[in-house]
């Protein structure tokens, strides 16, 4: 079920965060990509995730999958939306 048009159900993301990090919603490596999502510090900064966490990997899951919307469907802030192959899992999840 989807909560807003063109906005995927959690259970999207949760299969992207499968890929990506294994489900692990607090992934927080020393590197550059962070929470489940595996989502690049300044482009979590950029689509607005500062205001939940620093980075992606201190947030709640329901706050990265609010920035992964943001980042793949709604844009934030004048940024567009770049849509869901900004994740490399896209090719292995598919789109929503």
């Amino acid at each position: 079920m989807q909560t807003a048009p063109g906005i995927p159900a959690d259970s999207y993301w949760d299969r992207m965060a499968q890929c990506e990090t294994a489900g692990n919603w607090a992934h927080y490596p020393n590197g550059t990509y962070t929470g489940g999502l595996g989502i690049y510090n300044q482009t979590w900064l950029a689509w607005g995730g500062g205001e939940f966490a620093p980075k992606a990997g201190q947030a709640t899951k329901a706050q990265q999958i609010i920035v992964a919307n943001r980042i793949a469907v709604t844009g934030h802030n004048g940024l567009g939306p770049v849509g869901f192959s900004a994740w490399g899992c896209m090719r292995t999840v598919g789109a929503p």
